[in-house]
């Protein structure tokens, strides 16, 4: 019994620390101890915007004219689009802009989104590199808000904010922003007291010639990227004022299938950077470990440890029993908020929190044991997105 106790609370308390009891820790030492750097909006390098497209017809045209948007100054601007074997009219509607200054390359055959990252990165002509998504548009500061943290030497990458809009035919869009708020919030702490702890593929930048290409079969290229320049001693930074947006998932089980694949690929990635859990890194280290590994490698397995060692003691004492109905009440409403989602898009608002915890753990697990078989593909499958006028 006092073994279980011990297992019970030990892992109840990895879990509050993972999701509560470090954001409040990280919040007090980025205010009391900050890793200052220096920017300068002064600040004009070549930057490449690259983007990577595999039948995208519905939303290129609408990103291109975003990026001719930006108010970074045009002669500093390269927008380098790679068509990745598409079908589409994707490549047709990227031409008729080649009098503008966006620049093709095209991939007759679909060879992967590393593979056709990396010949572009080759041909770029920026000194950094902006890396983004066909369907997703950035505020027309975007790109200059990323660039100004460059003019410090020892920032390798800046990553921006993702913001999900939510919409009335993409259930998944409420969990997605919820999500990305927090971890908003904690990207600006980890920024502050020294880096990020992993890029947002849609939209950060890094310096070329730090840019080392991560395996062809990597799941999580911005992650491998923006953590192989944190490990080399340079920082990551996050910039809120540089922002993506862009829909939910058109439907929950497009979300499932887009999420299975993060945290395979978050797995992966823990497995091919083992020596971020040194501590020698430091900082970079401990927001490492308690941002990252304890969230994707460990609170997954805690879950139903905490259930099974709670079934164990709630025999012997009324506070245990209370505690197993508590699980059981919480675990209970996210399956019914869930199967209300998939099955009508809809969900109240005092039950969607369940809902969306228990979607992730389940996706997290379902990624562990793609990761373990190997059974998910190194080429991206696109995830319906919710249709929305930007």
């Amino acid at each position: 019994m006092i073994l279980l106790k011990f297992v019970l609370w030990l892992s109840i308390s990895l879990v509050f620390y993972a999701y509560a009891g470090y954001a409040a820790v990280i919040a007090l030492l980025a205010r009391f101890f900050p890793h200052p750097s220096r920017s300068d909006k002064a600040y004009r390098p070549m930057v490449t915007t690259l983007i990577a497209a595999h039948n995208e017809e519905d939303w290129i045209e609408a990103k291109i004219q975003n990026c001719l948007e930006q108010s970074y100054p045009a002669e500093f601007h390269e927008v380098l689009i790679i068509s990745d074997g598409s079908t589409d009219n994707t490549a047709q509607i990227v031409r008729k802009y080649a009098n503008q200054g966006i620049v093709l390359l095209e991939e007759k055959t679909r060879t992967g989104k590393m593979a056709v990252v990396n010949r572009a990165i080759s041909q770029a002509k920026g000194e950094i590199i902006v890396f983004s998504d066909a369907n997703n548009l950035y505020n027309p500061e975007a790109i200059a808000n990323l660039v100004q943290h460059f003019a410090e030497s020892k920032v390798g990458c800046v990553a921006g904010e993702k913001q999900i809009l939510k919409t009335g035919d993409a259930p998944s869009s409420g969990g997605e922003g919820l999500y990305w708020k927090y971890e908003s919030f904690l990207k600006r702490c980890d920024s502050a007291f020294y880096s990020v702890v992993g890029a947002t593929g849609e939209i950060y930048a890094v310096r070329r010639e730090l840019y080392q290409p991560p395996p062809s079969d990597s799941l999580l290229d911005d992650f491998m990227v923006s953590m192989n320049i944190a490990r080399r001693g340079y920082r990551v930074l996050y910039e809120p004022q540089a922002i993506s947006y862009e829909t939910g998932s058109a439907s929950l089980r497009d979300e499932y299938k887009r999420r299975t694949r993060i945290f395979c690929g978050g797995y992966q990635s823990i497995a091919r950077l083992p020596e971020l859990l040194n501590p020698r890194f430091g900082r970079l280290w401990f927001t490492y470990v308690s941002h990252r590994f304890l969230r994707w490698a460990i609170t997954p397995f805690l879950l139903p440890l905490i259930l099974l060692c709670n079934f164990g003691l709630a025999r012997r004492s009324p506070f245990y029993r209370l505690l197993l109905l508590a699980q059981i009440g919480f675990y209970g409403l996210g399956l019914i908020g869930l199967r209300q989602l998939d099955r009508t898009g809809k969900c109240p608002r005092p039950i969607y929190v369940p809902a969306y915890f228990l979607f992730l753990h389940f996706a997290e697990l379902v990624g562990f044991k793609r990761w373990l078989t190997q059974r998910q593909s190194g080429i991206w499958e696109r995830s319906e997105r919710a249709k929305k006028s930007f």
